[in-house]
């Protein structure tokens, strides 16, 4: 028979491994359950280049796919991606879409101005 500080250290050490683990699939799951998402630093939506190929870069997370403009892109093992795209004269519309492995999908549109 347990006296009742064994029983007090056994039940603390279970609280103690359930909420380990608790906190680990919390962890794991959150990616799951939030969906893609992506986090365009450059360039600002509305912004007006003199130049006619800019860069278009930033942060995507729990995706499968990304694509720029319907084009497929890629990113490194921390998400971010760097492409560069050419301008048209005037107003340009840039479009990124993402989606995860359960083909939830995110979209994110700039406008940008080419003034040559």
């Amino acid at each position: 028979m347990y006296t009742p500080i064994q029983r007090y250290a056994i039940i603390a050490l279970s609280v103690i491994i359930l909420g380990i683990i608790g906190a680990y699939i919390f962890l794991q799951a959150r990616n799951y359950l939030s969906g893609p998402g992506i986090a365009i630093t450059v360039p600002e939506n509305g912004a007006i280049y003199q130049d006619a190929t800019i860069h278009v870069s930033g942060t995507a997370t729990s995706i499968a796919e990304i694509s720029l403009n319907g084009q497929r892109i890629y990113t490194d093992e921390s998400g971010i991606f760097d492409e560069r795209i050419v301008l048209a004269a005037g107003l340009n519309i840039i479009t990124l879409d993402a989606k995860d492995k359960f083909n939830r999908t995110v979209m994110k549109t700039l406008e940008v101005v080419y003034k040559e």
